[in-house]
């Protein structure tokens, strides 16, 4: 039986396996992020969608700056057999809340900045059932 192909596997775990763990695999402004650093945080991402109850197939809409949340949440949710969606930080409130509402999302991911969007979010995008706010903590 051929084993199916996920793109954490690939683009992560495969690095560290071939013992480049320590290797940077991820820069954002003056911090750097080892392909190690990003699998605990893919690791970290999959156990918050078991606590929120995410189950494969669902989706999840991302509205993150260019931040280790990013590639986590991600590649996360693709790892967990969920369909991670990601949007444009350029978008206001409403036109979020539609294209949320659109894609069904079970839950929306944002970086700390656009958390002012949710109230007008929640009232358009209907099947949203939790929101995750991304705090910079770096």
């Amino acid at each position: 039986m051929q084993e199916s192909y996920n793109a954490a596997n690939w683009l992560i775990d495969r690095h560290i396996e071939a013992g480049n763990g320590g290797r940077i695999a991820v820069e954002s402004g003056d911090l750097k992020y080892t392909y190690s650093d990003i699998q605990r945080e893919l690791f970290r991402v999959q156990h918050a969608l078991a606590v929120l109850q995410v189950r494969q197939e669902d989706r999840v809409a991302l509205v993150l700056n260019d931040e280790v949340a990013f590639p986590a949440w991600f590649l996360g949710s693709m790892r967990s057999g969920i369909v991670p969606i990601p949007l444009s930080t350029m978008l206001n409130g409403e036109e979020l809340g539609f294209v949320i509402d659109d894609s069904r999302a079970a839950v929306v991911v944002l970086s700390a900045p656009y958390a002012k969007s949710l109230p007008t979010i929640r009232r358009i995008a209907t099947d949203l059932k939790r929101a995750v706010i991304v705090v910079d903590v770096d």
